[in-house]
């Protein structure tokens, strides 16, 4: 008997040793091999490569502060649930170097601190959201900040994560921000460890912006990349003093230019292509100014920039007309006086489209809607070896008036009949990829080839083209002389979607990581029948807390009528 258990012992010894002997072979090969199983259908959780690789490269440590914390509704819990998620995978990759914390700005009881709080954060970058939460019978405002301050060293960059359709339903748009939340969190990660910055050429010299007009891009812009104003004319003097080697650039930006190119000019815009150099242009087709539009309106006629011809080649042509969209914005109009004093009234102004159709392309994919003025059509042209992408269209109620074109006031107060818009969504941006051929060849002398080193077709290159100088101009603060935000309107004092689409546009070019991918992430809204979901709510309450008791009780009686049957046996 004594010799029974004693057996019995060294068994019970035997199956203990090898089950912890298994247990950390187990641990010593997970240690050495790493990997994650993505069960979904679209891959929700999975990073793409070019992430991974960013993370895996980090040599310093990043930290993340997140502030969407504290009594939240249930589609933000959902979005912070996300970001969780998201940084989670982060940490894993980047070997620990990345830590994060959630923080509410709003946590202490001293209304001044809070305060204080919300100011630094503003200050910050991080813009406040105000949420409208109802409370029993009463209504209160409670304002988050739905964002975050990556820190690297000592250089900081905030990141917004409502970056959806702020038009479209709120499950949508957090769909969207959600389906965001990979690229803005590592693009603003390869932002800061990034140690050289691409350079990026401002054209000027054909009356494009200047440097208040565009002040708010070129401050944005100016964090990720260097940006220097330079002109495509040599000799001059000024700032631009000096010979600019264009290919020192890795992209030109061309914005709102109202001048005539003449053919040295269009050569060097021509040969930088040709040599693989990115491109991206702000041009109108016609020219308009709303403050030019005076009592008995104004004529609008066709830009003459010189550079139909060369804009043919590149695959593309800017139409000499102007769109009138039923989406658009609304100005502030004279209805009426009382006294004499005049009347206003916002109303829709067709001229200023919100331009809200966009392609599954990384570069517009979930973008905000877009602030445009007097905007033209693009139309596509078959160049061999060039492929054309449509990123941006207007609304499927449109039209376009062609050259020359009277804007009046009047004619908002007595609109066209709504069946003339019916010209469906137009184009009016586009992405040419390929390997250019130069619009000069067999044009250009032995002599003229050899000095300027010329090439009828080289290195792959892309242009990605906006008929709407004003996409890319911010209004200007009359009071302080100080740009506005771009995209901003400043008579429904919204912020629309020109910035990020600019920058976003501005990545694809350049990113030379394949970043810009994470932006194609797809997660696929499964909402719950509201009727059903209504109807059986008492049923599925109880089965969330019922079953998984029953389950654990009937697990119970198992194991103990195994144990009882187990050693009534030996016993008898």
């Amino acid at each position: 008997m004594v010799k029974a258990r004693s057996d019995k012992k060294s068994g019970d010894l035997l199956v203990w040793g090898v089950a912890m002997l298994s247990l950390l072979l187990i641990n010593i090969i997970s240690g050495q091999f790493f990997f994650r199983w993505d069960l979904t259908e679209e891959r929700r959780y999975s990073l793409s490569n070019s992430t991974i690789k960013v993370l895996e490269e980090l040599e310093n440590p990043i930290y993340v502060e997140v502030f969407l914390e504290g009594e939240l509704p249930n589609d933000l819990k959902r979005l912070r649930q996300s970001i969780k998620e998201t940084l989670d995978e982060f940490r894993v990759y980047s070997g620990d170097k990345l830590n994060y914390e959630f923080r509410d700005p709003s946590e202490s009881d001293d209304p001044a601190q809070n305060r204080e709080v919300i100011k630094h954060l503003v200050d910050r970058g991080i813009k406040p959201t105000t949420l409208f939460v109802n409370e029993g019978d009463q209504r209160t405002e409670k304002v988050i900040f739905p964002g975050a301050i990556v820190n690297f060293l000592d250089l900081q960059v905030p990141v917004q994560f409502l970056t959806g359709d702020p038009s479209a339903p709120p499950q949508v748009q957090l769909n969207q921000s959600i389906e965001n939340l990979e690229f803005e969190l590592i693009s603003s990660i390869k932002q800061l460890s990034n140690r050289r910055k691409k350079k990026i050429g401002f054209l000027q010299g054909h009356g494009e912006l200047n440097p208040i007009e565009a002040g708010d891009f070129l401050q944005s812009a100016g964090q990720v990349y260097e940006i220097k104003r330079i002109r495509l004319q040599s000799a001059v003097t000024g700032e631009f003093e000096g010979l600019i080697n264009l290919l020192d650039f890795d992209a030109l930006i061309l914005a709102k230019p109202d001048s005539a190119f003449n053919e040295q000019d269009k050569f060097k815009l021509d040969q930088y292509v040709v040599k693989g150099g990115k491109l991206i242009m702000f041009v109108d087709g016609m020219f308009a100014d709303i403050d030019s539009v005076g009592e008995s309106g104004m004529i609008s006629t066709g830009q003459q920039l010189n550079l139909d011809d060369l804009f043919f080649n590149w695959g593309f042509r800017i139409n000499k007309n102007l769109v009138q969209d039923q989406f658009s914005a609304a100005i502030p109009l004279v209805v009426g006086y009382l006294g004499n004093r005049p009347q206003y009234q916002m109303m829709k102004w067709p001229y200023f489209p919100l331009l809200n159709t966009f392609s599954d392309h990384p570069i517009s994919r979930n973008s905000q809607p877009l602030y445009s003025k007097f905007i033209s059509t693009i139309d596509t042209v078959n160049t061999e070896g060039i492929k054309r992408t449509s990123l941006v269209w207007t609304s499927s109620k449109t039209r376009a008036i062609p050259s020359p074109v009277k804007i009046d006031f009047n004619e908002v107060r007595n609109p066209p009949p709504d069946e003339l818009f019916n010209k469906g969504n137009m184009t009016v941006c586009l992405l040419s990829e390929g390997v250019f051929k130069s619009f000069f060849r067999g044009r250009i002398s032995n002599n003229t080839a050899s000095t300027f080193d010329y090439k009828e077709s080289d290195q792959a290159s892309q242009i990605l083209v906006f008929s709407d100088g004003d996409l890319i101009k911010n209004d200007i603060n009359s009071k302080t002389g100080t740009p506005y935000p771009l995209g901003y309107d400043k008579f429904s004092q919204l912020t629309f979607g020109n910035e990020p689409f600019i920058m976003n546009a501005l990545d694809y070019l350049l990113d030379d990581t394949g970043i810009i991918e994470a932006r194609t992430k797809t997660v696929i809204l499964r909402p719950l029948d509201p009727d059903k979901t209504n109807e059986y709510a008492t049923l599925m309450k109880s089965l969330n807390i019922g079953a998984p008791l029953f389950l654990l009780s009937l697990a119970g009686l198992l194991i103990q009528f195994s144990r009882k049957r187990k050693y009534s046996r030996k016993t008898t």
